[in-house]
């Protein structure tokens, strides 16, 4: 398991180098009011959650997954059927383009795991992003 941890945030890092502060800014800005709340119920590493997007990691564990749920329920993202609002993320994150939504939701939007979901959507958002500024 530590060895996945590891892994996952080397690969994280390496997309996470070039992540634009207007972009981190934006993530805190509006998810900053449910961290702290977040970490109590997903039991997540409180310094990897308070700071994942400034330290270049974002580990594919349990507690990550769930963490990054809970900040999904908390903005109202995920629906009464438990699917996730792509149009409400797009609207508020600014980096989220209705492209890369679209892409993301094709992919995982359907994933049962609402915590893997949660994690999954994240992911591809950042790296569709960073992929999309490097062009």
């Amino acid at each position: 398991m530590k060895l996945v941890i590891v892994l996952s945030a080397i690969v994280w890092s390496a997309y996470s180098i070039t992540i634009p502060l207007s972009t981190v800014k934006s993530w805190y800005d509006v998810t900053a009011p449910y961290q702290e709340t977040c970490i109590q119920e997903s039991d997540v590493d409180p310094d990897i959650a308070r700071n994942m997007l400034l330290i270049n990691t974002l580990p594919n564990e349990m507690h990550m997954r769930c963490y990054l749920k809970c900040l999904h329920e908390k903005l109202n993202f995920y629906l009464p059927n438990g699917d996730l609002d792509k149009d409400l993320m797009v609207k508020t994150f600014d980096h989220v383009t209705p492209e890369i939504g679209d892409m993301c939701f094709a992919k995982f939007g359907s994933e049962p795991d609402h915590c893997l979901k949660s994690y999954r959507i994240v992911m591809c958002g950042v790296q569709a992003t960073l992929e999309a500024e490097s062009q």
